[in-house]
């Protein structure tokens, strides 16, 4: 169960934020004249990446606490920074890989290992 995940995380995720979110802001800040629109842009959709997890804390029932939003917002927006910058750089599947392999690796193999 926590493997097919990284599918879901690596494929839909991408697909929705970077090739959707990542690509319309950097559109709208284009129109609305910003020189070099990429990264406020790649930073805003890691921030909305980062918020979209936590529809699963609160099914995990973890309270969201400021330090837990902090925590995901952070964790996760890093991670949608790289994740943007590899769709920047060596396109969707870039992105797609990277995200599927670090779930794959914090979901499945690191619990795995720790257990």
């Amino acid at each position: 169960m926590r493997a097919s995940s990284a599918f879901y995380g690596g494929i839909v995720e991408e697909i929705l934020v970077r090739w959707g979110l990542l690509t319309a802001f950097v559109v709208v800040a284009r129109r609305a004249g910003v020189s070099a629109p990429f990264w406020p842009a790649n930073v805003i959709a890691a921030l909305v990446f980062g918020a979209l997890h936590f529809p699963s804390l609160a099914l995990a029932q973890i309270p969201l606490t400021g330090a837990v939003i902090a925590h995901v917002l952070l964790a996760n927006g890093i991670a949608g920074v790289v994740f943007g910058w590899l769709f920047r750089r060596r396109g969707l599947e870039g992105a797609m890989v990277a995200h599927g392999s670090a779930d794959l690796w914090l979901q499945a193999a690191l619990p795995a290992l720790l257990a």
